[in-house]
Parts: C-alpha cells; structure tokens; sequence
C-alpha cells in the first residue's frame, strides 16, 4: 500500500518542513505571480516522454536500472526559489535563443552518487558531505548540465524554448541577476544511483508556449505548491538499533574496546526515526557491500 505524506508526517511535522524549506512562499504566495494559477499541461506531458526515454539512455550507458519519473510542474518566483536553495547548492544556468535565462539544479546526494557510478563504483557509498564542491566534482556537474540540456533542446523547442547553448554554474543567490519573472518549475525524481535524488528544471514562464489554467484557479494551485514542497524535500530517515542510560562518570571514562549491553527489540528488528520520531520498524540486512534495512511495520498503521 502507497502511503501518503499526510500518513508519514503529523500535520505539526509538515507544518514545520514547510516553515524551514518555503517562509517566504508561504507568506508572500501572491507576490508577483502574474502566472501563479497555471499549469503548463503540455509541457508536462513532453517532459514525462522526455524522462522516459532519457532514463532508457542512461540505462543503457550505466549497465543499470536508471528512471527519471516526472513529480510536479509548478510556477515559481526567483526570490522564492533562493530563500528555499540549500546551503551550497549549485544552479547551471543557460540561455535561450529568444526567452531568457533557464536553470538546472541537482540535489546533492544525487551529484555525490551519480558521480560515484560514473567513477565505477557498483554501488554508491557513504553520505554526501556538507561542503562546497569541488573542482572536479564542479567540472562533473557542469558535463552532466550540458548533456542534459542537450538532450533536452528538441522537445524544448516543441514548446516555444530552444536552448542557445553554453552556460555556467552559479550559486543559488545569483538567479536574482538573470530576471524576476515567474519560472514553470519541473521536478525530476531520479531512481538508479543509490538513495533518494532529484533535479530540477525551471524555464522562463514567458518561453513556454503551452499553459492552460488550473482547477480552482491561484489559490489552489498555491496549495499545490505546497504540497509539492513537502512531497519534494528530502526526509533523513535514521536507524536506531538500541539504546542504553549511563552515568556522566561513566560517559566520561568510556573508552575504545567498552562494551555496552543495549535494550533492543528482542526479534533483532530496528526503529527507523525521522527526527526524533519513530516511524516504522525494520530488520537490518545488505544489498551488495552497503548496509540496508528492509521495512516490517509502519508505527502507528492500523492492520
């Protein structure tokens, strides 16, 4: 059974991801939304052919399962989306031949595991750093960029945007210098290299020829923002295997080689929390060389 966001997350807990990823989003949904009660259906749709296929191709060139899976068309404004950027995340940013500026980002553990892959590692390992990229892994992002957009500029140009070629990555503060219109922001979900990662793709509400106007008109389609803010963040989920109470003095005598007994379940099975919140219940195992859990419970479902 799929389980909603809403079944995941308490309505507190998704009421505080969305003050983190979107305050001003939510405080200012009005603001400067000349397009904010469109979707861009026809986009949408040359863009779930285009996930299909380019999947299919990185498939093929990685000897492994790769799917790109379309999850949300919204409009965005600049200034909304540099409040949300995360801390160091990169934007390339490209040119049309008659429309403007347009934008890639990549989430960072999708950068960290693809280029793993691309290095021939069988599986990605370890946890994305939380530091500024590097030269190489600059020069990795900027070659997955221009492939992408290049496979990107036929079925573009279908919708009124042809990609002029070139670009650079720029730092998610200087998308204020490229024009304060509205964005048809397109978010990728991307399956294949490890753990969860997505990349974005925003164009230029004026480049897109194709918009017809949503159900239920702004408001709704400010809602829709939302929930694709919570439905696109990533979640950590950590896995607690026991827990044990010591005293400070015994806290500060430990020492490497100390073992300490943990309470655990007693069918060997793990908690999985995100936050502080236990939410399913799972028994540890391994795919390939990497760690790995596989879920038994969701706390709190009914059966």
């Amino acid at each position: 059974m799929t389980a909603s966001v809403e079944s995941l997350l308490s309505r507190d807990e998704m009421d505080a991801l969305l003050d983190e990823l979107a305050t001003a989003r939510r405080e200012g949904a009005g603001r400067g939304r000349a397009a904010g009660g469109e979707s861009h259906a026809a986009l949408a749709r040359v863009l779930e052919e285009f996930a299909e296929g380019y999947g299919k191709r990185l498939s093929t060139a990685y000897q492994r399962r790769i799917d790109w899976i379309l999850r949300e068309t919204v409009v965005v404004e600049p200034p909304d989306v540099v409040e949300v950027a995360a801390p160091g995340e990169l934007f390339w940013v490209f040119e049309s031949t008659d429309a403007g500026s347009a934008w890639l980002s990549w989430s960072r553990s999708l950068v960290f595991a693809w280029l793993q892959v691309a290095f021939g590692a069988p599986e990605p390992r370890g946890v994305a750093p939380e530091r500024s990229y590097t030269a190489i892994e600059r020069s990795f992002m900027t070659k997955l960029a221009r492939d992408t957009v290049a496979a990107l500029a036929e079925p573009l140009a279908t919708q009124g945007f042809t990609p002029a070629g070139g670009g650079a990555l720029h730092d998610g503060r200087d998308l204020l210098a490229f024009g304060s219109t509205p964005f048809v922001q397109t978010r990728f979900e991307v399956r294949g290299f490890g753990d969860f990662g997505q990349l974005r793709l925003a164009l230029p509400v004026a480049g897109v020829s194709t918009r017809i106007a949503a159900p239920g008109g702004a408001a709704a389609a400010r809602r829709h923002d939302h929930r694709g803010a919570v439905f696109g963040a990533p979640v950590s989920l950590h896995a607690e295997l026991g827990s044990t109470e010591i005293s400070i003095e015994a806290l500060a005598a430990l020492r490497a080689g100390d073992v300490l007994p943990l309470r655990a379940a007693s069918d060997g099975s793990l908690l999985l929390k995100v936050g502080d919140a236990p939410k399913f219940r799972a028994l540890r195992g391994s795919v390939g060389e990497r760690l790995a859990v596989q879920v038994t419970e969701r706390i709190g479902e009914s059966r």
